[in-house]
């Protein structure tokens, strides 16, 4: 009888390698101290934005601001730490890996300080304008990575800023933070207090009061951008503009680049103070001839939104 042939499946192993632990390991650390850091980062600016807000809140309790439009009391905490971890942890990361061995100075100079924060002024300011203003005349990007922003259309504060998508966030601040650590270097000031300037103008932005040399107090860094560079930087009156009328003011820090492609629109709303809004809110509830009038006589209805397609 004839045998029957065998047949033999030999595996080889070496085709399917066995993981690397000494590369894994130190790739999941990176990125379990990039997240933590983040998370640190983000929740001192969630801590900020509480103190700007109460802070601006009593100031203007006490008659010294007004605002453009009543002042809303909710918060999209969460919202708005989920989104700043979308530029904290890049930054982080980048930090980590690719300046792992840098040897950061502590040494400080006003003058390299400011020089650095001028630099990572124009950088931003140009870059923001671009993506910003591209997120309003494509459509489909509005509606996707911007629109959720633009939910508030009126009345704002701070926390507003942060009310946006986590891709946005990432696009229009993660990106050129990332850039910026690259550019900034070994000292500690020039690298971070540029950044604190951004944080402080866009949640100051999304105020929605009148600015006052009183809200200096909150960031003593931005009295000499002031000086030098006041009359041509946007406020919160401006971008106010932005929100009720969607197709102007998309700049960060300066007039500039909308004055430049003709979409800069000054803001014509008047502002009033605490007594006002008071007067107003209570007429609005009260059902009688006497609020009727008040309100007759205070014509603050909100124009109708205009949108930037």
């Amino acid at each position: 009888m004839a045998s029957i042939p065998q047949t033999f499946i030999i595996e080889d192993s070496s085709i399917i390698p066995a993981p690397n632990m000494d590369t894994i390991l130190p790739t999941a650390i990176v990125l379990i101290k990039s997240i933590a850091l983040g998370s640190i980062a983000s929740s001192l600016a969630i801590v900020y934005s509480e103190i700007l807000y109460s802070g601006l809140k009593a100031l203007y309790s006490y008659g010294k601001l007004s605002r453009y439009y009543p002042l809303p009391t909710n918060r999209h905490v969460f919202t708005a730490w989920s989104n700043a971890m979308a530029f904290t942890c890049p930054v982080a990361l980048f930090a980590i890996t690719y300046q792992r061995d840098m040897q950061r100075t502590w040494s400080f100079s006003p003058i390299a300080v400011l020089a650095y924060t001028f630099l990572y002024m124009a950088i931003h300011d140009v870059y923001f304008y671009m993506i910003h203003s591209t997120f309003h005349f494509k459509r489909i990007l509005y509606n996707h990575f911007h629109a959720m922003h633009h939910e508030y259309v009126y009345a704002m504060n701070v926390y507003c800023v942060g009310y946006a998508e986590v891709a946005e966030n990432f696009l229009q601040v993660g990106v050129p933070w990332v850039i910026w650590t690259w550019i900034a270097g070994s000292n500690w000031f020039n690298w971070i207090l540029p950044l604190s300037l951004v944080l402080f103008t866009t949640l100051v932005g999304h105020s929605g009061y009148r600015m006052s040399p009183l809200i200096a107090i909150f960031h003593p860094l931005v009295l000499p951008v002031v000086a030098l560079t006041g009359r041509h930087m946007l406020t919160p009156g401006d971008h106010q503009v932005h929100h009720t009328h969607r197709r102007y003011n998309y700049g960060l820090f300066w007039r500039g680049m909308d004055k430049h492609f003709g979409t800069y629109r000054k803001c014509e709303v008047k502002a009033y103070d605490v007594t006002f809004w008071r007067k107003w809110h209570d007429a609005q509830q009260a059902d009688s001839e006497e609020g009727k009038k008040w309100l007759g006589r205070h014509n603050t209805e909100f124009s109708e939104v205009e949108w930037g397609f």
